[in-house]
């Protein structure tokens, strides 16, 4: 009876916390672990070392590098109701980009927008 207790009381504690919105589950670092484009492999060839992320923040801003250094930033939107995303860069209107995003567990999945060549690529994040 005791150990009954016990797990209906850690399960009535457990489903009156909070659950993360799916906007919430943008933010955060992620870690490229791949790159594909036309269904081809490049991440050899665009994170060789292994060591590129992208990180989203709640006030809005992105910022993106390999390593400890910083190599780019700006703003982002997010549609949770659609999974898009539209990075507005620092770098200039040429290094903007638009993004439909889909979670699996601690993978991030995002699929190019726009030209042929944005729609078959794809780039894959883990936290």
């Amino acid at each position: 009876m005791r150990s009954f207790l016990l797990t209906a009381l850690a399960a009535a504690l457990y489903s009156c916390a909070p659950a993360p919105t799916t906007a919430d589950a943008l933010l955060g670092r992620w870690n490229m672990i791949g790159v594909k484009i036309y269904e081809e492999d490049v991440a050899p060839q665009l994170n060789p070392a292994g060591d590129r992320w992208l990180d989203f923040a709640a006030d809005g801003t992105f910022s993106s590098g390999s390593g400890e250094l910083r190599e780019n930033g700006g703003t982002y939107t997010y549609r949770p109701e659609t999974g898009a995303v539209s990075l507005d860069s620092d770098a200039g209107v040429g290094d903007d980009s638009n993004w439909t995003v889909t979670f699996r567990g601690d993978t991030l999945l995002m699929r190019g927008v726009g030209t042929e060549r944005q729609e078959n690529s794809e780039v894959i994040l883990v936290r």
